[in-house]
C-alpha cells in the first residue's frame, strides 16, 4: 500500500470544482478522489477520470428479499476497489474520520443523495430518532400537500433545527428519597 503523501490531497478541476482524496485505508490504497457534491474521481495515465458508483440490483429493495434470501439495500457503493459505501467516503474525505460508535447521517433521509453538506456523523440512537422524525415529517407533508414540508426540500438549517425541537424533550422528574 503506497504512503499518502505520495499522492495530492487535493486537487482543482477545469470547471473550479475541489477534490479530495478519500483516506487510503477506505479505498485499499488506491487513489480516489471526491468532490463536496458526491463525484468522484480516479487517476488514469496522470489525468482524473469521472467514475460512477454502482447501484445494487433493483429487485434489491429494503423490505423485500433477495434471491439470495438477504435484505436489499439501497446505498450506493463503489466498485471501483471494493463496496465501500458512497457516503461513508464523502464524509470521511469532507467532514473528517468517522468518530468512535457513530454512523453517517443523510439529514434529508434521502440515501442516494451523499454530498457533503447533506451527512454528518451521528450515534446510532441519534440516526433512529432523526429516521422517526423525517418519517412522521414526510407522512404529514404528503396527506396536507405541501410539498415545502418535505425534508429532501428543506435546508440543512431547517433540517438541523427541527431535529433540535424534537430532541429537546423535558427533564424527568428526580426522584426524592422518601424516608419513614
Amino acid at each position: 500500500m503506497q504512503n499518502l503523501s505520495s499522492y495530492v490531497p487535493s486537487l482543482m478541476l477545469e470547471d473550479g470544482t475541489e477534490v479530495r482524496l478519500c483516506p487510503l485505508d477506505l479505498t485499499k490504497g488506491k487513489p480516489l478522489y471526491c468532490s463536496a457534491e458526491g463525484q468522484f474521481y480516479h487517476l488514469t495515465r496522470g489525468r482524473l477520470s469521472h467514475i460512477r458508483h454502482s447501484f445494487p440490483p433493483s429487485h434489491c429493495t429494503p423490505g423485500r428479499q433477495c434471491h439470495n434470501g438477504k435484505r436489499g439495500n439501497t446505498y450506493p457503493y463503489m466498485r471501483y476497489f471494493g463496496t465501500t459505501r458512497c457516503h461513508i467516503l464523502v464524509a470521511s474525505t469532507w467532514i473528517g474520520p468517522r468518530p468512535l460508535h457513530h454512523e453517517c447521517d443523510h439529514l434529508n433521509g434521502v440515501v442516494t443523495d451523499y454530498r457533503a453538506a447533506n451527512l454528518q456523523w451521528v450515534t446510532p440512537s441519534e440516526n433512529r430518532k432523526r429516521a422517526v422524525i423525517l418519517r412522521v415529517r414526510r407522512k404529514i407533508a404528503i396527506q396536507d400537500h405541501r410539498p415545502e414540508l418535505l425534508p429532501e426540500n428543506m435546508s440543512r438549517d431547517q433540517l438541523l433545527e427541527l431535529f433540535e425541537a424534537y430532541s429537546l424533550s423535558p427533564a424527568l422528574p428526580s426522584r426524592e428519597r422518601v424516608t419513614f
